[in-house]
């Protein structure tokens, strides 16, 4: 039962992001054909929000979301960097190696493709956030956001 509308959404979710030179797909048939050669296809480990809420707290963790800068200040998860999933490729080296990386978009798309980017590139211990920031939201733990925060300092410093 192939979808017959995959293939038009994943082009679309893919120029979302920036993607838009999109030349082929591969159907089932070309993943059954490599895993009959023997190969193994790469996984991503995934973690629920309560297991990165937990992974957070005890501070071993780097987390990176990769949402828009306009996604990320409207609300993310506190102490995160952002780093686009189209800039992910320049800002490499200030991605620490030495600890987990959990990346994370609004539902997983983005934070799946940012994954395989990160493991090309070497990055070993990659994990992706089920669910995206949309999990964490559901699941009620904390979101800062950038505007109130920037009100936040600019009363501190008496400029409003």
């Amino acid at each position: 039962d192939e979808c017959v509308h995959c293939s038009e959404t994943a082009v679309r979710n893919l120029a979302l992001i920036g993607l838009d030179r999109v030349a082929g797909e591969f159907g089932s048939d070309a993943l059954d054909a490599y895993a009959a050669t023997g190969a193994t296809l790469a996984t991503v480990t995934q973690a629920a929000p309560r297991e990165v809420a937990a992974m957070l707290e005890r501070g071993d963790v780097t987390v990176i979301d990769v949402r828009g800068h306009g996604e990320w200040e409207a609300g993310h998860l506190p102490g995160v960097q952002n780093i686009p999933l189209g800039a992910l490729d320049k800002q490499l080296a200030g991605i620490p190696t030495d600890r987990p990386v959990v990346v994370h978009c609004q539902g997983g798309a983005r934070s799946a493709i940012a994954a395989s980017v990160l493991e090309a590139r070497g990055v070993s211990r990659v994990v992706n956030l089920t669910g995206g920031f949309a999990a964490w939201q559901q699941a009620g733990f904390p979101v800062e956001r950038e505007h109130a925060r920037d009100t936040v300092r600019e009363a501190a410093a008496g400029l409003l």
